[in-house]
């Protein structure tokens, strides 16, 4: 049975999800760092991008911003970070990195239409449970219109382009 987690992220750094996707961590999330210097890479870890370059998730998100003017303020909710967690036990089950790759794409399209939206999984959990789990994190401004209004939502502005994301209590049934 998958567990959903959901944090809102007022940090400025959109690459730091990036980088925690990608690279190895300590038990206190500080990065990892071989006899050089240079981060140490996840060794089973797939990522893709919706509306965006992984890669270029951070410049993309801020163009985007820049562009809507929204995200601009210290304390404006700029992403919101999901994280999908699997049981130990679903690998018994059959389920693979790429699998579950494949599920985090699908909940964010579904779900997150419209968004910049990082997808990112990786099968070391903490306390190296090697629990495998899928982390979505989607710039908090919309920025292409939905043809229709998504069933978690309340509001028409929740399908337009240049509006925010606000998660209400019909996500519970995500």
């Amino acid at each position: 049975m998958a567990i959903l987690k959901h944090f809102n992220v007022k940090n400025k750094d959109y690459s730091a999800i990036v980088r925690y996707c990608v690279f190895q961590h300590d038990d206190h999330a500080r990065p990892l760092r071989d006899n050089q210097g240079h981060f140490i890479l996840r060794e089973n870890y797939l990522i893709d991008g919706i509306n965006c370059c992984p890669l270029s998730y951070d410049i993309e998100c801020r163009s985007s911003n820049r562009q809507w003017e929204k995200n601009l303020n210290e304390n404006d909710i700029r992403q919101h970070h999901f994280i999908i967690s699997f049981e130990p036990s679903d690998i018994e089950r059959g389920l693979t990195v790429e699998k579950a790759q494949e599920l985090g794409m699908e909940f964010a399209q579904n779900y997150f239409a419209g968004h910049q939206c990082i997808v990112a999984t990786h099968a070391d959990g903490n306390n190296h449970s090697q629990n495998i789990h899928c982390h979505i994190s989607i710039n908090s401004l919309r920025i292409h219109n939905l043809s229709e209004l998504p069933p978690y939502t309340s509001f028409e502005r929740d399908r337009l382009a240049g509006y925010k994301f606000h998660p209400t209590d019909r996500c519970s049934g995500i």
